[in-house]
């Protein structure tokens, strides 16, 4: 992890309360594409609408930095996270079978365009 955070284009926002880190998401932007790597909340603070906060968050520094459309990898058992993704205008664009390890799992892969008014860098 500590390793993505030195590439290129790479964007992390982390959410935190009184007891420290309630969680954090890892995005990267190359050019006009854009993937987010990982999304994460301590289970404490699931379903309380963080992890949209930081999704809608690195969505719109993706899009100032350029972006046209974001890519992710999800599990295919975790519901929660496609109905949060589908909410947030992901769709559906293909499949990784194998892609997770532990436990081993297909991963969906989504994608979702971002507004045509985002800012160009020239």
């Amino acid at each position: 992890m500590l390793e993505a955070l030195g590439w290129s284009g790479a964007i992390a926002l982390v959410s935190e309360d009184e007891t420290g880190i309630a969680g954090y998401v890892l995005g990267r932007v190359v050019v006009d594409q854009a993937e987010i790597l990982s999304i994460a909340i301590v289970p404490g603070r699931r379903r309380q609408g963080l992890g949209r906060q930081l999704l809608d968050g690195v969505l719109a520094a993706m899009m100032q930095r350029g972006a046209g459309t974001v890519w992710l990898e999800v599990r295919a058992s975790n519901e929660a996270a496609q109905a949060m993704y589908q909410s947030a205008g992901f769709s559906a664009a293909g499949l990784r079978r194998g892609y997770y390890r532990q436990p081993p799992e297909d991963a969906l892969v989504l994608r979702r365009e971002l507004a045509a008014a985002r800012v160009n860098p020239t």
